[in-house]
C-alpha cells in the first residue's frame, strides 16, 4: 500500500533530543484516504531503533485538514508524549509511549525503596503494591539515566543485586504493573 508522508505538515518541532534518545514523530496516511497515522520512534546515539523497526503507532484518526502543530516530547519514565493540534485552537491532543511499544503512561513510581547493605550486596525492599504485580528493577550508574528495559522483572518485594558494593556505585529505579 502506497502512502503520502505528512512531514511537512508535522510543524517545526517534530524531532526532540533529550539524553540518551533522540525522538520523532512522523505521519502517515494512505494515499486516497483521510486516516492519518501518527508513529513515534526513539534513536540512541549509534542511530539504534528503540521502538522497532517501525517506531509505535500513537494513534489513527480520519481527518481531512491540516495540523497546526505537531510535537514529541520525551519524559522522566523512558517514554515519549506526542501532542498534536487539529484546525482548531482548542482541540489539542496526548498519547504517551513507552520505548518497549506500548501505550500508556507508568503507573505510579515506588517511592518508599529501601536499600541496605548485606556484605557485599545491596538488597532493595518495598511495600507491595498489588496482589498480582510485577516489579520492574532497572540499574545505572547516572542517576539521571536509566535503561529504557529493566535489568529484571519479579514478582517479589524484594531484590538482591549480589556482589554490588565490589561494583562501584550504582542507582536504582523500581517500577511495578499488574502482572497476569
Amino acid at each position: 500500500m502506497a502512502y503520502h508522508n505528512y512531514w511537512e505538515h508535522a510543524g517545526p518541532s517534530a524531532f526532540n533530543y533529550c539524553y540518551p534518545y533522540f525522538f520523532s514523530v512522523f505521519v502517515l496516511a494512505p494515499i486516497g484516504n483521510i486516516t492519518k497515522n501518527f508513529y513515534g520512534q526513539a534513536l540512541d546515539s549509534l542511530g539504534n531503533r528503540q521502538v522497532g523497526d517501525d517506531g509505535v503507532l500513537m494513534c489513527s484518526i480520519e481527518y481531512s485538514g491540516f495540523y497546526q502543530y505537531t510535537n514529541v516530547v520525551p519524559d522522566n519514565n523512558n517514554g515519549m508524549i506526542l501532542v498534536f493540534q487539529k484546525d482548531y485552537e482548542y482541540d489539542v491532543w496526548a498519547k504517551r509511549a513507552n520505548l518497549d511499544g506500548t501505550l500508556g503512561g507508568p503507573n505510579a513510581p515506588i517511592e518508599e525503596v529501601n536499600i541496605m547493605i548485606d556484605d557485599s550486596s545491596a538488597v532493595l525492599t518495598w511495600p507491595a503494591m498489588a496482589d498480582s504485580a510485577q516489579y520492574h528493577i532497572y540499574k545505572s550508574t547516572d542517576p539521571y539515566s536509566f535503561p529504557a528495559l529493566p535489568d529484571t522483572t519479579i514478582s517479589d518485594t524484594v531484590y538482591i543485586d549480589v556482589d554490588a558494593v565490589n561494583e562501584g556505585m550504582k542507582f536504582y529505579r523500581v517500577s511495578w504493573e499488574v502482572g497476569e
